[in-house]
Order: C-alpha cells, then sequence, then structure tokens
C-alpha cells in the first residue's frame, strides 16, 4: 500500500512539473524566436533582467554562445 501511494505522490509531482514547463512566457518564446532567426539553435536557459533584457544561451554550429536579446529584438553575443 505504502509503494502504491508513493508511486501516486511522484507521479503528481512529475505532472506537476511537466505543467510548468509546458507553460511559456510569451516574451521567452518571442526571444528565442530571435535567437533562433540570428542563425543559433538550441536556445536555453532564458532569462529576463530587470531592464527587459533576455539573456540566454544557444549553439552555433558546436559552440555554446551567451547571448541578449533586446526590447527591440535585437540579439547580440554577452562578452
Amino acid at each position: 500500500m505504502k509503494a502504491a501511494f508513493l508511486i501516486l505522490v511522484l507521479g503528481l509531482a512529475a505532472g506537476s512539473a511537466a505543467a510548468q514547463e509546458v507553460t511559456q512566457d510569451p516574451g521567452a518564446d518571442q526571444a528565442r524566436r530571435e535567437i533562433e532567426r540570428a542563425g543559433y539553435n538550441d536556445v536555453r536557459g532564458l532569462a529576463q533582467d530587470s531592464q527587459g533584457v533576455w539573456h540566454g544561451r544557444a549553439l552555433r554550429g558546436d559552440t555554446e554562445i551567451q547571448l541578449l536579446v533586446n526590447e527591440d529584438g535585437n540579439v547580440s553575443v554577452n562578452r
């Protein structure tokens, strides 16, 4: 009985985590599209700072690049 309860609890926790991953910020989606349009792929780690600039990482070929996307949608390398 305890095993069944544990499986149920773990299943609910996994379902909750999956639901959080599906919910996206429209701004993050737009930043991702701009980065991909600029020729990068495998975009991840997007986070917006207090000034509205999106920070993230993406691949260009096999090289991971730190990127910024400003409020106008301009993508630049974060140096």
